[in-house]
């Protein structure tokens, strides 16, 4: 499995794409970080996906994480209504993880454990939300590992079947 962490084009795209507060490419602790959230974050949602519930260290590893850039709340105008903002006082990858640790929790609190799941490519390893209506979806990308599997399947058939 190629881990995109070590790619810095990809980590490049990435913090562009979500407009990160990052201007270089995440350090030796950054990076530690960032992996050792990352396989905190797997394995909750792993559980998730299986009916498990959160365990007390996994809350405490994650606080740890929300602990790593302070911010401050501030109240703004927008347009004829008010919002609460919230802004980080610091900036760099560590920052960034802990907004992915909070991003995590929002997760947590809105969506079903039942929508959480792992493709079915057993290739693929990612995680999706299930958005479907009647939770039927099993692969992250219809497009790529759900016509890939498609294909397999067939041809798996077309193999089993005796010649004429």
């Amino acid at each position: 499995m190629q881990d995109h962490l070590t790619n810095p084009e990809w980590v490049a795209a990435f913090a562009h794409h979500w407009h990160l507060p990052v201007t270089s490419p995440p350090d030796a602790l950054a990076m530690a970080a960032l992996r050792a959230l990352r396989a905190l974050l797997r394995q909750m949602f792993e559980a998730a996906a299986t009916g498990q519930p959160v365990t007390d260290a996994q809350l405490e590893e994650l606080n740890a994480f929300l602990a790593l850039a302070p911010m401050m709340r501030q109240v703004q105008r927008s347009g004829p209504r008010v919002r609460l903002q919230t802004i980080l006082l610091q900036e760099g990858w560590i920052a960034v993880a802990a907004q992915i640790a909070a991003s995590w929790v929002e997760v947590l609190e809105s969506i079903l454990p039942t929508r959480l799941k792992v493709c079915a490519n057993p290739d693929c390893h990612w995680v999706f939300i299930d958005q479907s209506h009647n939770l039927s979806r099993c692969w992250c990308r219809q497009w790529a590992c759900g016509n890939l599997m498609k294909v397999r399947q067939f041809r798996a058939r077309a193999r089993g079947k005796p010649d004429r």
